[in-house]
């Protein structure tokens, strides 16, 4: 399964939604039996990059994708083995 985006807001984070909703995916990526996780991350976004940390992903690759209108999308895979 691969996540373009997961955006939990500053008010959520707080009540333990950026768990549930890891281990919702999580749960319905292994009952599909597939082997991993993975997810894009703005090399900037330093927090989102310790966050996904914490939950268990680490680093596979970089992507520099240009999306159209001269905007350029300069992101990190991240990848979680289930």
């Amino acid at each position: 399964m691969f996540l373009s985006k997961l955006y939990v807001s500053a008010a959520h984070r707080s009540r333990g939604l950026p768990r549930a909703a890891f281990d919702f995916i999580e749960t319905l990526c292994q009952a599909e039996k597939l082997p991993a996780i993975y997810l894009t991350v703005n090399k900037k976004n330093f927090h989102a990059i310790e966050v996904y940390k914490y939950f268990g992903f680490h680093q596979t690759d970089a992507v520099v994708t240009d999306i159209g209108s001269g905007f350029v999308m300069n992101d990190y895979i991240m990848q979680k083995d289930l």
